[in-house]
């Protein structure tokens, strides 16, 4: 498999890792020395941020709507959908 196909394989990965909830794989997708606005994070630091969607948004979804793939780059084009998660407040007397 060349690295076209690979990096295609990678991101369909992440879409589906994230749908079925498993942020450990979909974090996997993501080089251990990724970055996030430039900050180096880490996969660590991905599943953080995909955790803290999740527990927000319970039910998030990607929909891919289509993608380019040129040598080492993908560039995916999707919709992300979700509902909030309602926190119920209770007052302490």
């Amino acid at each position: 498999m060349d690295i076209t196909e690979t990096n295609r394989r990678i991101a369909e990965q992440f879409h589906e890792a994230f749908n079925r909830g498993d942020l450990d794989a979909a974090a996997n997708c993501f080089a251990e020395d990724c970055r996030n606005h430039g900050r180096q994070v880490g996969r660590a630091g991905v599943r953080k941020v995909l955790g803290e969607i999740k527990t927000n948004f319970p039910d998030a979804r990607l929909t891919t709507l289509n993608s380019v793939v040129e040598g080492e780059w993908v560039v995916v084009r999707c919709t992300y959908s979700g509902t909030t998660a309602r926190r119920r407040l209770t007052r302490r007397n």
